[in-house]
């Protein structure tokens, strides 16, 4: 299971900075426009991610207690907001997540 969580961890610790480095350089208007009609932009696709890393630590508590845990629907449940958000602030809000989600996987493999 180590090996497992060792690779599964190596994916995981280069996603945020990816989304860093597309928020940096691509334009504000690329990252809001679906990529087909009725599909999610990049932006729409960021704010998914930080929802479900959101929920990360209550589903693996859940997980490790042969618990269920409670479904996720980014359509009813996911975060709208009246404003369009950050790119940039989506990404580094992703990012703290993500070390969060990392910090948790690292105490299984201690564990």
């Amino acid at each position: 299971m180590d090996n497992l969580l060792s690779s599964v961890r190596s994916i995981l610790l280069t996603t945020p900075e990816r989304w860093i480095r597309l928020t940096e350089t691509l334009p504000t208007e690329l990252l809001f426009a679906p990529a087909a009609p009725g599909e999610w932009s990049a932006v729409a696709c960021l704010q998914h991610i930080i929802d479900t890393e959101r929920i990360f630590q209550t589903r693996l508590q859940a997980f490790l207690g042969g618990q269920d845990f409670p479904d996720f629907n980014p359509d009813t449940q996911g975060t709208t907001s009246d404003e369009p958000p950050s790119p940039a602030a989506l990404a580094a809000t992703f990012a703290k997540l993500r070390v969060q989600s990392l910090q948790s996987l690292s105490q299984i493999e201690e564990g």
